[in-house]
């Protein structure tokens, strides 16, 4: 993995998110000082995961694994997660190889 443009991962996990049933809002002022929140939620059940980021310009290797370890730990808590986590490896995995 390399560090991957935050503004552009944002656009494309607003894009594969919607191909894959979940709609993506951001959240400008979730978290302490510039992060940022991302919500998705399952368009079918409404059901709803939210993840935070660092609001640098650009998303680390490090932060990029720690989004899919989170989210692959609460996916036996929250069913929509499991796409949550396709969403995640489909764009940071594409945009790394």
């Amino acid at each position: 993995m390399r560090a991957i443009d935050t503004r552009k991962a944002l656009q494309e996990l607003n894009r594969v998110s919607k191909r894959n049933g979940l709609s993506f809002e951001r959240l400008p002022r979730k978290g302490a000082g510039s992060h940022q929140g991302i919500v998705f939620r399952a368009v079918a059940t409404s059901e709803t995961v939210t993840v935070v980021i660092p609001g640098h310009s650009d998303l680390s290797p490090g932060v990029q694994r720690e989004l899919i370890r989170y989210v692959r730990g609460i996916v036996d808590r929250a069913p929509a997660a499991a796409l949550v986590l396709e969403v995640l490896t489909v764009v940071f995995d594409q945009k790394h190889e």
